[in-house]
């Protein structure tokens, strides 16, 4: 649920290490869903657009980028923040 999550606007790092994984999954249901199912994910991205990345997942390593996004919004597991 989005109770598990903290939302922002932004995305996840870019590029290293902490971008985990990809997939076109592009609703918040399905993208945290492949997130719950990922060891080590502790947050995620995602964009309704229809694209082959619309859902990418992240380690807590990660540094997001919060604000201008374009049409992307970020999650954070609230476990990982406590």
């Amino acid at each position: 649920t989005h109770q598990d999550f903290v939302c922002n606007v932004g995305r996840i790092q870019n590029r290293g290490v902490a971008v985990m994984k990809t997939t076109g999954d592009n609703s918040f249901e399905a993208c945290a869903m492949e997130c719950r199912q990922t060891e080590g994910c502790a947050a995620f991205d995602f964009t309704t657009n229809s694209i082959s990345d619309a859902c990418r997942l992240a380690n807590e390593d990660q540094i997001p980028r919060i604000g201008n996004s374009g049409a992307r919004q970020y999650f954070a597991e609230r476990t990982f923040l406590d």
